[in-house]
């Protein structure tokens, strides 16, 4: 009995260890998540220049050599490249046209020397640049303040 216990405490202790010789394992999400949140501006006009925060995908393993990466993108058209670990768009975004907070897809990490598979989400927030000036509806709007008022009231209503 005490030798099956002490049999599953250590296979216990083996399965909850996310590491072999202090390092992750490959393809693993290196903050210790499921899943990979990043955040990145809309485009300013046409660029598709700006990059992630953080710039890179935190997953283990080196793309050249250990791991490949593969974007999956299950609704629509893709919306990045893979360079490396790093995401590059492919068409300008804009989150206000697009009503755009967020893109959602996963990718897909290979451990190449076992062929090893693992599907990780990722969320990329999309942040707002204010460019876009306001837009006012029937103007211009006219009102008069008398210049000795004796309460204080609204001068003017003003319809949202």
């Amino acid at each position: 009995m005490a030798h099956s216990a002490l049999l599953l405490a250590t296979l216990l202790a083996f399965c909850a260890l996310p590491t072999v010789d202090g390092k992750l394992q490959l393809c693993e999400v290196e903050t210790g998540q499921s899943s990979i949140i990043l955040d990145i501006e809309e485009s300013r006009g046409s660029s598709v220049a700006q990059h992630t925060n953080p710039p890179e995908l935190p997953i283990s393993g080196d793309p050249n050599d250990d791991i490949t990466l593969e974007l999956v993108f299950p609704k629509g058209k893709p919306t990045f490249l893979l360079d490396g670990k790093s995401l590059r768009l492919i068409h300008p975004l804009d989150r206000d046209e697009e009503n755009l907070s967020h893109i959602v897809f996963q990718i897909t990490c290979m451990v190449r020397s076992t062929r090893r598979k693992r599907n990780i989400p990722i969320i990329v927030r999309v942040s707002d640049v204010n460019d876009n000036p306001p837009m006012f509806i029937n103007t211009p709007y006219e009102t008069t303040v008398p210049e000795v008022a004796h309460e204080i009231r609204p001068s003017a209503d003003v319809a949202e």
